[in-house]
């Protein structure tokens, strides 16, 4: 067995672990960011009172327009999308990979099978309901959220609402492009299902 190929697959192990860590702190990042924006639909000046007192924690005695705290929100909430989905195609990108390195180690008569055949072939139904949570629901809730804010907003022209609507496009356009690459992955996974079964 190839030592250097064992301790490569090691630090991928590892460094998929730090992805999904930092994955799950964006994910929660964007559920709070989505969250406050749906709030300010509902109690505006109760929103912007929380805003300035959160500002004055960090010692910013400011006064801020509610409308101006709402579009922050709407470039937060892109902005961590954005990181949400770079981590989350880093992890798929990885669970391919790491099936590899483990066909290839078992080719060398390393038995290890943490990420390949038994986690796809056994994968309990708690485990794909889990996923489905991730890729599918949480997102499409996102999306309900932001389109209904967005359309409470109006369609007047100004800055913010010029804003507002490019990140709700910008954000469905990256839902749809990821939803493309998990069509892909999942593609990539039934090939390497039929290559276990052909081998």
């Amino acid at each position: 067995m190839s030592d250097s190929l064992y301790d490569h697959y090691k630090d991928t192990c590892q460094t998929q672990r730090a992805a999904c860590s930092l994955r799950n702190r964006f994910f929660l990042a964007l559920l709070i960011l989505v969250f406050a924006l749906g709030a300010f639909t509902f109690d505006p000046q109760g929103c912007e009172d929380a805003a300035a007192a959160v500002l004055a924690g960090y010692g910013f005695d400011l006064s801020v327009s509610g409308r101006v705290v709402q579009t922050l929100l709407w470039v937060g909430v892109l902005y961590t999308y954005i990181r949400y989905l770079q981590l989350m195609t880093t992890i798929e990108r990885d669970y391919l990979y790491l099936n590899k390195i483990e066909r290839e180690l078992k080719g060398q008569g390393c038995l290890i099978d943490r990420e390949g055949t038994n986690y796809s072939m056994g994968w309990p139904l708690l485990s794909k309901a889990i996923d489905l949570l991730y890729k599918c629901f949480f997102i499409v809730l996102f999306e309900v959220v932001l389109f209904s804010k967005a359309i409470i907003e109006g369609f007047a022209i100004n800055v913010f609402s010029l804003i507002d609507w490019t990140v709700l496009i910008l954000f469905t356009a990256l839902t749809v492009l990821y939803w493309i690459y998990l069509w892909e992955v999942n593609k990539a996974y039934d090939e390497m299902d039929v290559e276990v079964e052909d081998s």
